[in-house]
């Protein structure tokens, strides 16, 4: 989430109820800084928006005046020929962009995209997973598979949802976890009638896809979804590709997110 203010004005801006930031000509400065209630609060900032002093911008686009104002509580004044609100109906959530992407994320370097690729050269009569998790939460919407090499009709991939051992997940059903959370601390709770696991090893708690078949010889396949599901960081997503046949069997998984950061 980026909110970068910056003041065009001729001179100081004095941000009062801003934490009593002062801008210099040109000087910009992170909107988010204080938290974004104070953004949105401050009645400076709404003055110098209003007067064309400052523009803020989200690192794609960069607003002033009644835009800026409208960026900043998330609203639109889009309008229709005859005055009428525009509505735009997206799944988008709040503050992400759409990423495509083979490969998960770094945890050691922090880095994005540079963690295990979703590849796969599955020798005859066997079956090969991989991990791939993400540093911040990401909303998974769709997904494209390749494949060349199937000699089988009863290849197939699965696509699951893994929490990681000591990672809290909520429980299923009616409170039977080990742990409940006070808002600050995780407390165990030895009744097992808690709302979250905690558990020493990993857990699978979903299954986003059973048994896609893999048809003999290759093709690609588009999978989607009504709408996002969101994914935890560091839940995996584990893909796990099934050769039933006698020849190796080449594939590639490609998901479709929306996350806050592409880079870094």
């Amino acid at each position: 989430m980026i909110r970068t203010l910056k003041n065009i004005s001729t001179g100081t801006l004095v941000l009062s109820d801003f934490h009593g930031l002062e801008l210099a000509v040109n000087e910009t400065t992170d909107g988010l800084q204080f938290g974004e209630n104070e953004l949105r609060n401050s009645i400076a900032i709404a003055h110098a928006c209003l007067h064309n002093e400052m523009t803020i911008s989200d690192g794609l686009n960069t607003f002033t005046g009644m835009p800026a104002l409208d960026f900043i509580r998330g609203t639109s004044n889009q309008v229709t020929p005859d005055g009428k609100p525009l509505v735009t109906s997206s799944d988008r959530p709040k503050d992400t962009f759409r990423y495509y992407t083979s490969y998960g994320d770094n945890f050691t370097t922090g880095k994005i995209g540079e963690g295990n690729q979703l590849l796969f050269n599955v020798t005859a009569n066997s079956q090969a997973s991989v991990d791939v998790a993400f540093i911040e939460d990401v909303w998974v919407k769709d997904g494209t598979v390749h494949y060349s090499g199937v000699s089988d009709s009863h290849s197939e991939l699965d696509v699951d949802i893994v929490v990681p051992a000591g990672i809290p997940f909520p429980a299923p059903g009616n409170n039977t976890g080990n742990y409940d959370f006070d808002g600050t601390n995780w407390i165990p709770n030895a009744n097992n009638t808690g709302m979250y696991f905690i558990l020493a090893t990993e857990t699978t708690i979903a299954r986003y896809i059973n048994g896609y078949p893999l048809t003999p010889g290759g093709w690609h396949g588009d999978i989607t979804a009504p709408e996002p599901q969101k994914l935890p960081s560091p839940y995996i997503v584990r893909v796990t590709v099934y050769n039933n046949g006698n020849a190796a069997l080449l594939a590639t998984v490609i998901l479709g997110t929306y996350r806050a950061h592409t880079i870094n």
